[in-house]
């Protein structure tokens, strides 16, 4: 016994030391396993996170959005909802006052109550940068969730701002999704305030409140969202667990040590007794390394003696250098288990031999892995590649390493990582395989993550067609030059990718670039406007938002540039501006007020204190529709009021009224007022807005010019009478025939004369002069009468009513000496229409038809003095032509005139018309 101690104790307490720093290597590695656990799931969260920001500062960057507060939303409305089914949650549009203005979860315009994300959407709105809420109850669907907040940039002022949600079941998913198959473990997500947002579904793995002692943590806390923090939780037993093995390894081969040491002693013991001296040679041999046969020989006490310390000395340096093998092995043996999931041994064809752990991690037995019996519990998706690409590498005697799913206990699939390399003989023969299985599966399934959250952003960047992003290093080599940019730029990615932003696009900076990325730096954003040039050489102005994204493994920063082309805006708001000040210089030279009034609090505005100046009255005094009303003309005021209940009833949206109101001093002003109204979506009245004008200097003018036609017309007519007398009394061969046709042709000039007086000399309707010249015919419908007149309404020019009167009168005169209405019972039909609609052609069609007439009449010889007068009307004055034939029911004219050279405009004709 004592010899075996004297054996055991040394390697015991070599064996002591290995396992002690086997059980601190495995507390490391063990920790180590949750910091690396909790670092994968900081990076999903943050990918989630980051994944949302960026969708949502691409749809920030949409020229939709460019007028702030008074854009056209409704159009970004689809764009929200592509948005939004993208994301998985609504997206929300606040105003400068935090009021939502529109949300996917709602039809357009209907009413949305206040943000409860109130803290966010303030600091995106004061910083210009994106923030992150703490878990909270959202207004709209009252439920759990975080809010993500990214203004809306213009100008370097935030003019909107766009949200959505952080849904708490999404963030347990990744957590859950990442944590899945890890049975020691479990994971929460807590922000700011220390809330529990999330965790992994497996709520049994979370520990009590009384039993927080009992487990082992790692923290790691979020970059994209400050003070948010993911924390990985496992017992204290996985831990012991993860040591204990080893230890208990290590013991056990203790105790076996001490057992071979005391059956040795006593075999040592039982053979000393026949051949001592035999042994004693042979122990001999055996310390000089050589075999021995001697014979056995009787034993005396000397040689007892020279025999147990022969036998004690080479059974003492044999067993320290079997001791010292043993250990060194089980050290190796330990460290190497405790960063694997197993380690296996395969002869020269790669057959499996053994592997330690593998039934722990799979449930295989050792009989059923042996061969290629491992091979089952790979994925069957997995076992054919993995097969073809082993059998490659033993024939190669290539080192191995192949990543595949492999079946674990729980009935699962987890990605693990084999790696083995051959032992070569002399020949260099693989002679066997050696190697270690490793559980990659958290990496696999954070690169997984990262990749798809990758792909769907591109897939998301894809779809917005508004957007123009590009990605750069920071000393602005461009790495990535998205479709937008190709569109916005001209240049294709292969020609943009790899040159540096400022010698491709020329840029002009508002500040020194230096600021700029002291800025990026800093805060890690930067918001403004800079000027590029085109391929083309134009100049656009571009607003910019620069985005500073950390790489990891210490490589040098990148800037993600989402870009939107305002040129258009700039320009247009400098013509805008331009375009205000002349108008305003026009209005106040004119003598011209503008106004708005808001039916609903009855408020009356107006641009400074024009519209006061206009009514005689100081600034400030008209503030309501009573108030103005009270200084217009009693006589006045029924139409002001008419014309308001109009557009308030849906009659109309345009306001229109003149009036007379009267100043202080007594004297009577006209005004001219017109306005639009502005509705809401239901068809009530918003607002009403408009200018008004003095027009008592055009009303006085237009009494006069009124008093002054009727003197003109009467005046005329003197004239013409005076005419008339003359040709009365110059002689003729046949004074009385002549007499009467030129009364009559000056008497058809004084008809048409009168009617464009009647009209302001402005014009009259083709039915009115036909109905003037006529008259004497008893002039009637399509149902009676000796002269029928049909068509529409033909307004005429002053130019061409006394033309036209001739005309007709001419072809009446006619048809009562030789036509249809020398006869009783004969008429004359008159029809006309007019081509004015698009597709026609543009010209005045007159028929002139006579029935019941004397029958059969001869065409004439010769022209008479009434029908140079026709010709010379219709060709020369009008432009125009004329048909005529003289059928067996009478004569008829077909006359086509230019609508050019005879229509008057029709509006201002009508307006005239009614107003005398």
């Amino acid at each position: 016994m004592a010899l075996a101690l004297s054996a055991a104790v040394p390697a015991l307490g070599v064996g002591g030391v290995a396992a002690w720093q086997a059980v601190e290597s495995s507390r490391r590695i063990f920790q180590q396993r949750l910091q690396d656990s909790a670092r994968g799931l900081a990076l999903a969260v943050d990918a989630q996170i980051e994944t949302h920001l960026t969708t949502l500062a691409a749809l920030a960057a949409s020229p939709l959005l460019d007028a702030g507060p008074a854009s056209d939303l409704s159009a970004f409305y689809g764009h929200a909802q592509r948005v939004a089914a993208a994301v998985h949650a609504p997206v929300v549009v606040l105003g400068p006052d935090l009021m939502p203005l529109l949300s996917t979860e709602r039809p357009y315009g209907a009413s949305l109550p206040r943000t409860s994300a109130v803290d966010a959407a303030r600091s995106a709105f004061e910083t210009g940068r994106p923030a992150v809420s703490d878990l909270l109850v959202t207004a709209l669907a009252r439920r759990r969730a975080a809010i993500v907040v990214v203004p809306v940039v213009r100008g370097g002022h935030t003019v909107l701002a766009v949200l959505t949600r952080l849904e708490p079941d999404a963030l347990a998913g990744v957590l859950s999704e990442h944590v899945t198959g890890s049975d020691d473990m479990a994971a929460l997500l807590t922000d700011a305030d220390h809330q529990v947002v999330a965790r992994s579904s497996d709520q049994a793995r979370l520990p009590s409140a009384t039993a927080v002692e009992e487990t082992v943590s790692a923290v790691q806390m979020l970059r994209r969202a400050p003070g948010w923090a993911v924390r990985i939780l496992a017992p204290a037993a996985a831990s012991r667990a993860s040591w204990l093995r080893p230890l208990m390894s290590l013991g056990l081969g203790g105790s076996l040590a001490l057992l071979a040491a005391a059956l040795g002693a006593a075999a040592f013991g039982r053979r000393i007794i026949v051949p001592v001296n035999a042994l004693t040679l042979q122990a001999g041999d055996v310390i000089k390394g050589r075999s021995t046969h001697r014979a056995v020989v009787p034993s005396t006490v000397l040689e007892f003696e020279v025999l147990g310390r022969s036998i004690a000395d080479a059974d003492t340096i044999l067993r320290a250098r079997t001791e010292t093998l043993m250990a060194s092995e089980q050290r190796h043996r330990a460290l190497a288990e405790a960063g694997t999931a197993a380690i296996w041994q395969a002869q020269h064809d790669g057959s499996i031999i053994e592997s330690r752990g593998w039934e722990i991690l799979t449930g295989q037995t050792p009989a059923e892995l042996v061969g290629n019996g491992w091979l089952k519990a790979l994925h069957p998706d997995d076992a054919p590649a993995i097969a073809a690409q082993w059998a490659d590498q033993l024939a190669c005697v290539h080192p191995i390493d192949v990543e595949c799913r492999v079946r674990v206990r729980s009935d699962s699939y987890r990605w693990h990582r084999m790696r083995g390399i051959p032992i070569v003989d002399n020949s260099g023969a693989a002679a066997e395989w050696i190697g270690v299985v490793e559980d990659v599966h958290d990496r696999r399934r954070v690169e997984d993550s990262l990749r798809e959250n990758e792909v769907r952003l591109l897939d998301l960047m894809a779809t917005l067609e508004l957007a123009s992003v590009m990605v750069r290093s920071f000393d602005g080599t461009i790495l990535f030059w998205s479709a937008g940019c190709e569109h916005l730029y001209g240049w294709t990615a292969a020609e943009a990718m790899g040159r540096r932003t400022h010698n491709l696009l020329g840029t002009i900076y508002p500040v020194p670039l230096a600021e700029i990325e002291a800025v990026l730096e800093r805060d890690g954003m930067w918001c403004g406007e800079l000027r590029h040039r085109t391929r083309d050489g134009r100049e656009v102005i571009v607003a910019v938002r620069k985005v500073l994204r950390p790489v990891a493994g210490g490589r040098p920063a990148q800037v993600m540039e989402s870009v939107a082309d305002v040129t258009a805006l700039r320009h247009a708001e400098e013509a805008l501006r331009a375009s205000e000040a002349r108008f305003t210089r026009a209005v106040e030279a004119a003598r011209i007020a503008t106004w708005e009034w808001d039916p609903v609090e009855d408020a009356m505005t107006s641009a400074g204190d024009r519209k006061e100046r206009l009514l005689g009255r100081p600034g400030g005094a008209l503030s309501n529709l009573a108030a103005v009303l009270a200084l217009v003309h009693p006589e006045d005021r029924s139409r002001i009021q008419q014309a308001v209940q109009r557009v308030m009833a849906g009659e109309t949206d345009t306001y229109d009224a003149e009036f007379r109101v009267i100043w202080p001093d007594g004297t009577l002003h006209w005004l001219h007022s017109v306005g639009r109204a502005v509705r809401h979506e239901n068809g009530a009245v918003r607002q009403v807005s408009g200018v008004s004008m003095d027009v008592t200097e055009q009303v006085e003018a237009r009494q006069r010019r009124d008093l002054l036609a009727r003197e003109v017309d009467h005046r005329a007519k003197n004239a013409l009478a005076v005419v008339q007398s003359l040709l009365r009394l110059t002689p003729i061969s046949e004074p009385e025939a002549f007499v009467a046709a030129v009364e009559a042709r000056v008497s058809a000039l004084a008809r048409a004369h009168s009617l464009l007086a009647e009209a302001g000399w402005l014009g009259a309707d083709l039915r009115r002069v036909a109905e003037r010249e006529l008259a004497p015919y008893a002039v009637g419908s399509t149902d009676g009468g000796a002269v029928r007149l049909e068509g529409p309404a033909v307004p005429l020019a002053p130019t061409a009513v006394q033309p036209l009167a001739m005309l007709l009168h001419e072809l009446a005169t006619n048809a009562a000496k030789h036509g249809a209405l020398s006869r009783p019972g004969g008429h004359v039909e008159v029809r006309w229409r007019a081509g004015r609609r698009a597709g026609e052609d543009g010209l005045l069609h007159l028929r002139w038809s006579e029935v019941g007439g004397p029958g059969a009449v001869a065409i004439p010889v010769r022209r008479g003095l009434g029908s140079r007068v026709i010709e010379t009307t219709i060709r020369g004055q009008l432009g125009g032509s004329i048909e005529r034939r003289w059928d067996p029911a009478g004569l008829v004219c077909e006359i086509r005139v230019p609508l050019e050279r005879i229509m008057a405009d029709s509006d201002r004709w009508q307006q005239e018309e009614h107003a005398a």
